[in-house]
């Protein structure tokens, strides 16, 4: 499987002006090549945990969206209480996707989203 090198384009839906730190983690992976890019996409799908003291915004959750595996698991340890445990789908149940909207648009079936 092909590596991700630090000249490679990425296409992420949610770019704002600021990093969180679920998102600076994610871009320091991706630029140090430590994230597998799938042959044939342009985002890899590689993420499997996030460890956070606390549940990550809704800017982070869609961030992170874009490199979540589909069993991606969430986990909160703030300190108080036993640490949390949320499957990462729970968290951002009606996702904003490039193949939905497609899908929605008429670019694509519903099917192939």
């Amino acid at each position: 499987m092909p590596r991700c090198v630090s000249d490679a384009t990425y296409e992420i839906a949610n770019i704002s002006l600021s990093r969180h730190a679920e998102e600076s983690a994610v871009l320091v992976a991706l630029a140090s090549g430590a994230m597998a890019l799938p042959e044939g996409r342009k985002t890899p799908r590689c993420i499997e945990a996030v460890y956070t003291t606390a549940t990550p915004c809704g800017s982070c959750r869609q961030f992170l969206l874009e490199f979540a595996t589909e069993d991606c698991m969430i986990y909160i340890d703030d300190q108080m209480e036993g640490p949390e445990i949320y499957r990462f789908q729970d968290l951002l149940p009606r996702p904003f996707t490039a193949e939905k909207q497609l899908a929605v648009s008429g670019h694509v079936s519903a099917g192939d989203a």
